[in-house]
């Protein structure tokens, strides 16, 4: 301890009696008896040691009343936070690591913090990071029926800094993350607050609970920053989400380099006694932590502390005295009976739908988030979310458990066998903790653990996805770069279904992970289904085909697909009833067979006009079709927009004059739906302009009212004209601007070059100026005609683009990435560019999308004499999505 800090805490400590303090390595002692009505706490100091993170304690105690006031040294640091330790006591950064764990003797605050200290990682002892633990309990009698406990966090977060940007150093292969994702730093705090009922002779019950955490991780290096916020599944009132936190990314010695998550404003919290009688006791026990580690100093060639890295976590204000603030009114605080006995986290037995019977839909649908999620073994924070959809009327419960797949519980993770809990109007996801059990060994495959929800508790039913996997993944090296294929995907990153689809092909993904892919045929509408590790689907069809004559004998073609909810897969396009070309609908179950709860026998033929080139289903199930109607020649028409009903039925709430249909003349004759964007209140956007002109042609949007009807506030009268021909693809930010592909003429020869074309506009349909060049971003991928063909937005604001380079003679599948600011990612690929050949053939990537993981799906056509589906998977250079809550 330096000398400055010793003794500054010995002068504090004569002069504030109560107060009480621990030498740095010496565990305290008790302090004494039980002081009536104030909180037992138990605390613990760990330091984090060495690359596999190994947790050593190091001081511990438990204290009976009084106040509590415990510093830890760790060691040495680049930089720490001053921090008040009591009111006008103010310690001032002094460059060593130190863990707090505090609180006031009538229980009224208490705090956590840490920092981590510097060391090699390398060196299996030396200490990297720190995790300061105080859990306390505090008993109280309810006195009155309108008794309140409340609780304040103050403050919360979580920073990192590293300056190792500046070094251009690698990141060791250990911690990477796919391609470029580090994994060097971290931080977190975290909080579990339960209240159970304890009067003497009676069972407890627990009645409250809230949990939950916060961090930031990543580096300088690759691709920076993760942070996140979430609510754990044990939690009956959410605790937070990312968006109760201000998250900073910015420079320190260099791009990127400090990243940090902030509680933005106080959160209080009512423990609801009203189930607690009045005269009877119960129990508040709060579990806080705060943690970090910082492998990035000094880990490779003794460089790293140089250039200045540190974290720190603190579930308190380092500038005030005091942290988490508790308020009662109409209780007393009582000794809290010793030895200390807490309810178990066992599953709740399941509450009656009342009045029943179950499934209510407004009680809604709990599931997993996805069918499939991936956890690195070093990484404590939760992945796996459970979410509730459809409804959120009354409380409601499920169990959950998990059991081996190729993991075993007590080996490689500590098995779960408990409840979720969602309250009244509460639809916030929580995410599951699977404690994961780290080793140092190295190289070892990927294990899996089978999770399941049942025994769904109120009014609520389980959604399709009542079972998911969670994939335990060692550090291995990354996959070979710059290809980024993942060989995982039919063992070489590119699967194909040879002479069957292809051209003009549409590209959607389950939740199960499956990829659906329709088109590629004038005759019928033709599907195919690839499994998550890119095999054919041998249990969907014929081996994983299927081929669906609407009307005999005539043109047709499946042009577009969308997935609802429930897996089942609809599908759009056109067919030619006695010659006149009119909208198509087909709606198949999960195994591809049709689904005769939809239009006649699974099919929606006519009634429509035209070709529908797009398809979307919004969230109450009701289906939107976009594409053209012919207004004069073949290549003359209008945008046509059409609704349809969950059972292919005509919705007669859209459209004009009785018709569902809504034809929109935008640009003059050259008009054409290509893309449907579904905004949140129920409004649509079309984008798309002519079928067959050059890159020089416009581009047309249009925006839609829930009735069909053109909305004025965007662009004039509902329309937006664009000199660039980008509307083949588009996607919608969170923030409600809108992302378009497509392709421009270059001004320098050759002249019939084209090139990769991306532009930005406002939500309200004006060019975002601070894209690109006035919106614009436009890339040369070749010397000949590349095309952008789709577009899918990536967690942390990067934009994946997809279409096809002439780079060769033949075209490839191509696909760039860019930041949001519209810069171009020459990490991605070669220089930027990434290009996937299958039979040396053309090909062309007509379809993008983004799977749970964060790795990039490529869809399209492959041509091997004849044409066929195609689809390539991608690495995303990280295995996790930035600040989407609980997709990491």
């Amino acid at each position: 301890m330096p000398h400055a800090l010793a003794g500054f805490i010995m002068a504090l400590a004569a002069a504030s009696a109560g107060v009480a303090s621990a030498v740095a390595g010496d565990a305290s002692t008790p302090r004494g008896g039980l002081v009536p009505g104030a909180p037992v706490r138990t605390w613990s100091f760990r330091e984090v040691r060495g690359d596999a993170l190994e947790e050593v304690e190091l001081a511990s105690d438990t204290q009976t009343g009084g106040d509590l006031l415990e510093i830890y040294e760790f060691g040495g640091a680049w930089f720490d936070e001053g921090y008040m330790i009591e009111p006008g006591a103010v310690i001032d950064p002094d460059g060593i690591a130190v863990g707090l764990i505090g609180g006031i003797n009538d229980g009224a605050t208490y705090w956590v913090a840490a920092e981590a200290p510097i060391g090699d990682a390398q060196v299996d002892n030396d200490p990297i990071g720190s995790t300061s633990r105080l859990v306390q309990y505090q008993t109280f009698t309810k006195d009155a029926d309108n008794a309140t406990y409340r609780f304040t966090l103050t403050k919360a977060f979580a920073e990192a800094w590293d300056g190792n940007g500046l070094l251009g150093r690698p990141c060791p292969d250990a911690h990477r993350y796919y391609s470029v994702m580090c994994d060097l730093t971290r931080t977190e705090v975290h909080l579990d607050v339960k209240a159970y009922t304890s009067e003497p002779g009676a069972p407890m019950v627990t009645f409250y609970r809230t949990a939950g955490g916060a961090m930031v991780d990543g580096s300088a290096i690759g691709y920076g920053w993760v942070a996140d916020a979430w609510s754990e599944s044990a939690a009956r009132v959410p605790l937070w989400n990312l968006g109760n936190f201000d998250v900073t990314r910015d420079a320190f010695n260099g791009p990127n380099g400090h990243a940090r998550i902030d509680l933005h404003a106080p959160r209080p919290y009512d423990v609801d006694l009203s189930t607690v009688q009045t005269g009877h006791r119960f129990t508040v026990r709060v579990a806080a932590r705060a943690s970090t580690y910082n492998r990035s100093a000094v880990s490779v060639g003794g460089i790293g502390s140089e250039a200045g890295s540190a974290a720190s976590a603190y579930l308190r204000d380092p500038a005030t005295f005091g942290g988490t603030e508790v308020t009662t009114a109409g209780l007393t605080a009582i000794d809290t009976p010793l030895p200390i006995v807490e309810p178990d986290d066992s599953p709740v037995t399941p509450a009656p739908c009342v009045p029943g019977p179950a499934p209510d839909p407004a009680a809604g649908l709990l599931q997993f988030s996805q069918a499939e999620f991936t956890i690195a073994e070093a990484d404590a924070t939760p992945v796996v979310a459970i979410t509730r959809t459809g409804g959120s009327t009354g409380a409601v419960t499920a169990t959950v458990t998990s059991s081996d797949g190729t993991a075993i519980a007590g080996t490689d993770y500590t098995a779960v066998h408990t409840s979720v809990f969602f309250a009244d109007g509460d639809a916030a996801p929580r995410l599951l903790v699977v404690p994961i059990t780290q080793d140092a060994l190295g190289g070892e495959a990927p294990a899996t653990v089978n999770l399941a929800l049942s025994a769904p508790g109120g009014c609520a039913g389980l959604g399709p996805r009542a079972a998911a996997v969670l994939t335990i993944r060692d550090d291995d090296p990354a996959p070979p770069s710059p290809s980024m294929l993942d060989a995982s995907f039919d063992g070489d990153g590119k699967a194909t279904i040879e002479a069957f689809g292809g051209d003009r092909s549409a590209m959607a993904l389950q939740p199960d992970g499956k990829i659906v892919m329709v088109g590629g045929s004038f005759a019928d509408f033709t599907l195919a289904r690839f499994n998550f590790d890119g095999s054919p689907d041998e249990g969907f069809g014929d081996h994983g085909k299927v081929v669906t004559d609407m009307v005999p004998g005539v043109q047709e073609e499946a042009l577009a697909v969308a997935i609802q909810p429930d897996n089942k897969i609809v599908v759009a396009g056109y067919t030619r009833p006695d010659f006149e070309l009119v909208f198509a609908l087909a709606r198949y179950n999960s195994d591809g067979s049709l689904d005769d709860g939809f239009g006649a026998g699974g099919r929606v033929v006519g009634g429509v006009e035209g070709i529908a080139y797009a398809v979307a289903i919004q969230p109450d199930g009701r289906i939107v079709a976009g594409g053209r109607v012919e207004t004069g020649s073949s290549f003359d028409g209008d945008v046509q927009l059409a609704r349809f009903a969950q059972d292919g039925s005509p919705d007669g709430s859209f459209g004009v004059g009785g018709s569902i249909a809504v034809p929109t003349d935008i640009v003059g004759d050259k008009d054409a739906a290509a893309n449907i964007v579904l905004l949140p209140g129920g409004g649509i956007v079309v984008s798309g302009g002519s079928i067959v002109g050059g890159a020089t042609d416009p581009t047309g949007l249009a925006r839609y009212l829930a009735d069909g009807s053109l909305d004025a506030a965007f662009g004039s009268g509902g329309k937006v004209i664009l000199d660039q021909r980008v509307g083949e693809g588009m996607a919608l930010q969170g923030d409600g601007k809108l992302v378009l592909v497509g392709s421009v003429e270059t001004a320098t020869p050759p002249a019939t070059a084209t090139r990769f074309a991306v532009m930005r506009l406002e939500a309200d349909g004006d060019v975002d100026a601070t894209f690109g060049e006035q919106g614009l971003v436009t890339t040369a991928l070749s010397e000949r005609s590349d095309i952008a063909l789709a577009v899918a937005l990536q967690g942390d604001g990067g934009i994946v683009v997809a279409g096809a380079s002439s780079r060769q003679v033949n075209p490839d599948f191509a696909a760039t990435r860019y930041f949001a600011d519209g810069t171009l990612d020459e990490a991605f690929g070669t220089d930027g560019v990434l290009e996937v050949d299958f039979f040396g053939f053309e090909d062309a990537a007509e379809s993008v999308a983004i799977q749970y993981d964060g790795r990039i799906v490529l869809g399209g056509l492959a041509r091997d004499d004849v044409d066929g589906f195609a689809a390539a998977r991608l690495w995303p250079g990280r295995d996790r999505l930035f600040d989407d809550g609980f997709e990491r």
